[in-house]
């Protein structure tokens, strides 16, 4: 994976605790079976498609996100992603390092597995049937914005210049909302840039059997005499780590 990536990948699970979709708009589930490669989520089945039962569904109260790293938002004033800024037509942002980002979002909401026992019930059975590889990730929650601006530079040195179609002023309201009408004036540099976008997954929690089940160890001690705990500590998520070097 590029350097530029594995700022971005960091960052956000510094933030969130969630792996960072990469590229942002690349499609991603619940439900979802994978393997980490070259720092991205490569989907190879899912859940209904071995004939597991996704099960209920928590959903979690939206809300706004902004984050930004390396990156100067208007003229040579640094701020963070989502400061109010004197009206303009133009925006002008300048990231100093590889990998530096703004990342806004519009709506995030939080989606995941309700019934966790269940789950880990069903692929462990999964597995023991030889249906389930010990490679396997599961997207078991993630974060779906109702709209996202995410802008990552590939350079030390990138410069993008937003331009807003509408009439409302850049700096009256967050970048990712589509009433601003955001299109790209100018850039230069090389720059993975999203510009209100509907509809994203750009964050998402995957977890894998844990290797004391794979190698026929016990999966977990007891917790509290609640057995059913050993079931749902069976499985186990990923380290950022394995991503980035993946």
């Amino acid at each position: 994976m590029s350097s530029p990536v594995k700022l971005y990948h960091q960052e956000m699970h510094k933030n969130v605790g969630y792996f960072a979709t990469w590229l942002p708009t690349s499609p991603i589930e619940l439900g979802d079976i994978g393997v980490l490669e070259e720092g991205r989520f490569r989907r190879v089945a899912s859940l209904k498609e071995l004939g597991i039962q996704l099960g209920a569904i928590r959903e979690g109260t939206p809300e706004n996100m902004s984050y930004s790293a390396s990156a100067k938002i208007g003229g040579n004033v640094s701020t963070a992603a989502g400061t109010p800024l004197p009206a303009a037509a133009e925006l002008a942002i300048q990231f100093m390092s590889r990998g530096g980002f703004v990342f806004e979002s519009l709506g995030m909401q939080n989606v995941e597995i309700a019934d966790r026992m269940a789950l880990a019930e069903s692929v462990l059975k999964s597995y023991e049937k030889g249906h389930w590889q010990k490679n396997w990730l599961l997207v078991e929650a993630l974060y779906r914005a109702e709209s996202a601006t995410i802008i990552v530079s590939e350079e030390s040195a990138s410069e993008i210049v937003l331009k807003a179609t509408s009439s409302m002023p850049l700096g009256s309201i967050p970048l990712a909302d589509p009433k601003l009408g955001l299109t790209v004036s100018s850039s230069h540099g090389k720059l993975v840039h999203i510009m209100a976008k509907d509809n994203l997954h750009p964050l998402y929690s995957c977890v894998r059997v844990r290797d004391s089940v794979l190698f026929g160890g016990k999966s977990v001690a007891p917790v509290r005499g609640a057995r059913e705990q050993d079931r749902i500590r069976s499985l186990t998520r990923p380290a950022v780590e394995e991503l980035l070097e993946s």
